[in-house]
């Protein structure tokens, strides 16, 4: 009898063993990437669209980083282990010879706060930031999430910065979401973008739609007037791993974002995969919250450490 009831037990805790196994697999470590995507990323038909503008290129990237948290590796790449990465929140300055062009605002301090509280922020880059965008001719977002938003969501000077702001139709109906806490008043007053699959922002700026993390998502096309080009691809993905190593977030992840659409940003990652892994020399992807990325290019001279004020 009592070999009897061992051997319920070891079947019973086996079982256990199984089905924990196969939760915190499917939970954190499983995110398939088809082998081909649906996605279609025509990096030609872009470039002939940037050449089809007049005005001046840009002429440099700069950087701000805002806030600087650590997350656990397991929730940026499924499968990763659980030591800390470290993460960017930042906003980008495109510079132009007359003008300057804002991709993405970060946060401020009260939000990053109730994200998490110790995060890192360095309020005088938030300042810094601020005061470029209301010398900025356009203000432009990867995809309407708060950490994106959140320092046009927060403007101290709103008024001086609405006529400034270019939103697509999709963000701003996305963002009527309370859970995204973005001022209505400040929403009604903006005219959204409509735009089919490209559409040219400025001399090298293409907007391209990317909907899957939100249904916002585009990325943006930057070309330099020395030859460089960057893709900003915002939160496809969070770190190039996800396209070195062609994985996504884990499930976990996503399930906090109930609007995400993994099967689009797997298409994606599978598309962008293919680019990553054999560029042009000069095209560089900038993923928004990868701070070795944001590092490895600083010291490259690809971005620019701080903002130009005039």
């Amino acid at each position: 009898m009592k070999k009897h009831w061992r051997a319920r037990i070891l079947q019973w805790g086996f079982s256990i063993v199984v089905v924990l196994a196969s939760v915190y697999f499917f939970a954190f470590a499983f995110s398939p990437v088809a082998q081909k995507s649906d996605y279609t990323f025509d990096l030609s038909a872009i470039r002939q669209l940037e050449h089809s503008g007049t005005g001046s290129l840009p002429t440099r990237i700069n950087g701000e980083v805002i806030a600087t948290p650590t997350f656990p590796h397991a929730l940026v790449a499924a499968g990763a282990g659980w030591g800390g990465h470290p993460m960017v929140m930042d906003s980008v300055q495109v510079v132009f010879p007359d003008s300057t062009l804002i991709i993405d605002t970060a946060l401020d301090q009260s939000m990053i706060d109730a994200m998490s509280k110790g995060v890192p922020f360095f309020p005088d880059h938030y300042a810094v930031m601020q005061k470029a965008m209301t010398q900025a001719k356009t203000i432009v977002f990867t995809h309407e999430h708060p950490d994106h938003v959140g320092g046009v969501a927060k403007a101290p000077d709103f008024a001086a910065i609405a006529g400034r702001i270019v939103i697509t139709r999709e963000q701003a109906d996305s963002l009527k979401d309370p859970r995204l806490e973005f001022p209505q008043d400040r929403l009604t007053g903006l005219k959204p973008l409509s735009y089919e699959g490209v559409h040219l922002l400025a001399p090298g700026v293409v907007l391209i739609k990317a909907p899957g993390h939100w249904p916002g998502t585009q990325i943006m096309y930057v070309a330099l007037d020395n030859g460089q080009e960057f893709l900003f691809v915002g939160d496809i993905v969070w770190s190039m791993e996800n396209f070195d190593k062609v994985t996504g977030r884990p499930w976990v992840v996503s399930a906090f974002f109930p609007h995400e659409d993994r099967t689009a940003v797997a298409g994606e990652i599978r598309a962008l995969h293919e680019l990553a892994i054999n560029p042009p020399h000069n095209l560089h992807m900038v993923v928004a919250h990868d701070a070795a990325q944001y590092q490895g290019y600083v010291a490259h001279g690809w971005i620019h450490d701080g903002f130009d004020l005039r």
